[in-house]
């Protein structure tokens, strides 16, 4: 994929933010590379893809990253995403 060809010469580590199912189409993202990260009232929690036995299974059953995990950390109301600024 393009971003292991970008920190493969230089060993960087690039960490991405998406809900894009086409960025998480490339079937060569890991579980292990994965991070969901999950609101609450409390604060944040951030779990591996590779922690969930439910997400394991869809990538057998050859889901992809997308397809296995946006279902489970789509916001329950992305219009208040927007915070004003479509105005």
């Amino acid at each position: 994929s393009m971003m292991r060809k970008a920190t493969r010469k230089n060993r960087r580590q690039l960490f991405v933010s998406t809900h894009s199912a086409a960025l998480l189409s490339d079937k060569g993202i890991a579980p292990e590379e994965v991070l969901l990260l999950s609101p609450s009232p409390h604060g944040t929690s951030v779990t591996l893809a590779a922690e969930s036995r439910e997400i394991l299974a869809l990538l057998e059953s050859d889901f992809s990253m997308g397809e296995a995990v946006l279902p489970r950390v789509a916001p329950p109301r992305p219009e208040q995403l927007l915070l004003g600024f479509a105005d």
